[in-house]
């Protein structure tokens, strides 16, 4: 059954696809709201003379009233800003703009950028339903950068949309892919991962403070003068230049070059980059199970080291525990309760609203029964708690998902998850001394071991980091304030420096777009 979910999820998912890149007309008019009727007539052949001459047939039609500009703006309460954006784009969709512009082009080409709680999204929707209602669907395409973002406005990341995954828009996208292909890279010739880690001076001192240290080193380059925190490296793999070493000779800023050999020192200290574990979504999914009267069930992930499952207790249990995003978002402990809010962390089908942040609401959870008594220590968890190893899907309810119709047996919105697969790296260093020297014999002298690790890709939503909130619509949220840091002093004077020539011409022609836009659609004030 569960293939035959997946092949209609996969099946939507491409005509879905498919729509929001061709287009197509999105309002039916059925053949019953429109009247066609023959008229014949006689009607003066001219104002003067009095002969009257008959015409042929002709055909006329009650058409259907289309809501309005003004209709569309009332029916989604749109503010004067709002007003202003809905209104550029409906006028350009008719042509108005020519009148106003005096040249004739046939795209508009506009973004609508803004803070959170502006709601973006919303007027996105209202300018949606014009094209809708006008019959003019096929000529509207929604983009937005981040998977989470399109899927609010049934939209398309810009990349899909361009048919280019490679194709990056921001410097930590770029990073993230090409970490991903220099450590698959490594992989396949079977080598051991090689990263540089920068060396960071505050004040003439190394940075010793870990997470200080950890929140510079994770800057992407564009905040660094391009000299990145971590350089993942392997043979043969393909660089950038990113400073002008002789550009005389070819060697300048974005040369590309093919890397051959690394010549470093080994480190004299026990480098180590930790980070922090927060708790609250566990104790709250505990909580709710309790209220219930349920036995507690937690989903073990699937650790495996050179083909075979971890069987060390200490380094399995040191790899389950560490935090998500150092595992490509599968978790190592999955606590689950029927109801409970989960996050989807990987695109299963970002075109259906299926995609990395989605949020959704636990229901059930197929499983096989483990074969042995598997039993799990951790202080985070009560003696009775079931543990799960070999668990095959979870269904869950997305009420956004844009499914058509509802999949086989299974009530509307609710989609299948099923396992999935990930390969991350492990430093050993985290471990005891003895159990750290057993893994580096093991392992060939290095304690950085490559972990493949399979499990369900949710996680539960009672909080959420200010990452994963990005392109969510939220009605009520509490923000937790502590630990914040701020990485570095600076003089209060920079705030004061004046704006250059030609930021101040930029924004005078900003100025003057805003006083035209006013004055073009004063009406709607």
């Amino acid at each position: 059954m569960f293939k035959e979910w997946k092949r209609d999820i996969e099946a939507q998912r491409d005509e879905t696809r498919n729509y929001l890149i061709l287009g197509e007309d999105t309002l039916e008019i059925r053949d019953d709201e429109i009247r066609i009727e023959i008229v014949g007539t006689e009607i003066p052949a001219s104002p003067i003379k009095t002969k009257v001459a008959t015409v042929l047939p002709v055909t006329a039609t009650n058409a259907i009233l289309f809501p309005t500009k003004q209709d569309i703006v009332k029916q989604f309460t749109l503010n004067i800003q709002q007003k202003y954006a809905f209104m550029i784009v409906t006028s350009h969709l008719v042509g108005e703009h020519y009148a106003y512009t005096g040249t004739i082009d046939n795209q508009l080409l506009m973004c609508i950028p803004g803070c959170g709680g502006t709601e973006k999204s919303h007027l996105i929707r209202a300018i949606t339903k014009y094209f809708q209602v006008t019959k003019r669907g096929k000529m509207l395409r929604k983009l937005a950068p981040t998977s989470i973002a399109p899927a609010e406005i049934d939209g398309l990341t810009i990349h899909s949309f361009l048919g280019a995954p490679i194709l990056v828009f921001r410097n930590t996208l770029r990073t993230q892919i090409n970490n991903r292909a220099v450590l698959n890279k490594t992989m396949e010739m079977g080598l051991t991962p090689i990263v540089c880690i920068a060396q960071d001076y505050i004040q003439g001192k190394t940075v010793d403070d870990l997470r200080l240290r950890q929140a510079i080193l994770e800057l992407s380059d564009n905040k660094t003068e391009h000299l990145p925190g971590y350089l993942p490296l392997v043979p043969g793999m393909p660089v950038l230049l990113t400073e002008n070493v002789a550009s005389e000779l070819g060697l300048s800023n974005g040369t590309r070059g093919i890397f051959r050999q690394l010549v470093y020192d080994e480190s004299s200290e026990d480098v180590r980059y930790q980070d922090k574990n927060f708790p609250p979504n566990t104790k709250a999914v505990l909580n709710k199970t309790m209220e219930m009267g349920l036995t507690p069930i937690v989903c073990i992930a699937q650790d495996y080291i050179q083909g075979k499952i971890v069987d060390d207790l200490q380094l399995r249990q040191a790899i389950l525990e560490l935090p998500d995003n150092k595992t490509e978002h599968l978790p190592g402990y999955l606590p689950l309760v029927p109801g409970m809010p989960v996050l989807l962390t990987e695109n299963v089908a970002s075109e259906l609203g299926l995609s990395n942040g989605t949020r959704g609401i636990f229901h059930q959870l197929v499983y096989d029964e483990s074969p042995e008594d598997v039993r799990y220590h951790n202080q985070n968890f009560p003696p009775n708690t079931k543990f799960i190893t070999q668990p095959k899907y979870a269904l869950v309810e997305f009420p956004g998902c844009k499914l058509d119709e509802k999949l086989a047996q299974l009530s509307s919105k609710r989609v299948p998850i099923a396992v999935s697969e990930q390969t991350f790296l492990f430093d050993a260093k985290e471990l005891p001394p003895e159990n750290a020297a057993k893994v580096a014999k093991i392992n060939k002298k290095t304690t950085k071991l490559t972990v493949k690790r399979k499990a369900l890709p949710l996680i539960p939503a009672y909080s959420m980091t200010t990452h994963k909130s990005q392109g969510q619509t939220l009605g009520k949220i509490i923000v937790r304030l502590d630990d914040i840091l701020i990485i570095r002093p600076f003089v209060f004077g920079t705030l004061q420096v004046k704006p250059s020539t030609p930021q101040i011409e930029e924004l005078k022609r900003l100025d003057r777009i805003a006083q035209n836009t006013r004055k073009r659609f004063q009406f709607i004030a």
